[in-house]
């Protein structure tokens, strides 16, 4: 019961409709918390955590894997103390302490293994990677980044963490100057997630970038075209894209 709560409080909050998510995940919590499940409830702290960085609420987030933090020690999860470093990394990224983001990032992928639990985290540290090298004027170090996550991402068969390690390529791609393409990648992303994230700081940011580079009917001309793929064309680009 309470993993399906909380798939649904993931598409709410991909759909952009964050106080449902919330509420979900807290109902999930509720379950969990009643079986003393440690290391179920310290991921559903760092799930929640997740979706409030992606809407930039860097102090909210901080708390959540702050009571994570304390599960894990009584537990000793090492994929969940992945999830912990990935999330402080990313508090300190948005805080604007690359440096702090950046060890906190070389820690999760330290810790993550080659298992298939691991893969979401791994793709996930390299995309942060490469938003903090692209944050500190790095744009080799971010574009050779976003591509090992995008690369990591399809080994394995999983359309939101493909469509995570896109996004974040698309931030690249617009930095370069390459907007059309960028809005084109966001498409893609869509196209192998099955769903339209709304609810992503960072997608936002490129979202917005886009828009005003290409204008909104050309914006919405080359996201159509990426969108338009199906899931097996969307990662068949994606792996074309990384060739290029």
């Amino acid at each position: 019961m309470s993993q399906a709560l909380d798939g649904l409080a993931t598409i709410a909050a991909w759909r952009g409709a964050d106080d449902e998510g919330l509420a979900l995940r807290d109902e999930a919590l509720e379950l969990v918390r009643q079986l003393d499940a440690y290391e179920e409830v310290a991921d559903l702290h760092c799930r929640r955590a997740e979706r409030l960085l992606r809407a930039g609420d860097a102090d909210a987030a901080r708390a959540e894997y702050e009571r994570a933090v304390d599960l894990v020690r009584r537990g000793g999860m090492s994929t969940t103390a992945a999830q912990i470093a990935w999330g402080l990394g990313e508090v300190a990224r948005l805080a604007g302490d690359l440096a702090e983001a950046r060890r906190w990032q070389t820690e999760t992928l330290a810790r993550v293994s080659a298992g298939w639990t691991d893969a979401e985290v791994r793709v996930a540290a390299l995309t942060a990677l490469g938003r903090v090298a692209q944050a500190g004027d790095d744009p080799a170090e971010a574009r050779r980044r976003h591509r090992e996550a995008l690369d990591a991402a399809l080994r394995r068969h999983n359309g939101s963490t493909d469509a995570d390690a896109a996004e974040g390529l698309a931030g690249v791609l617009l930095a370069e100057g390459a907007a059309e393409r960028a809005a084109w990648l966001l498409g893609v992303a869509t196209a192998v997630r099955g769903l339209r994230v709304t609810a992503c700081r960072d997608v936002a940011v490129v979202v917005d970038g886009a828009r005003a580079a290409l204008g909104e009917a050309g914006y919405v001309a080359a996201l159509a075209r990426g969108a338009a793929l199906s899931h097996t064309e969307g990662r068949a680009a994606l792996r074309a894209l990384i060739r290029t």
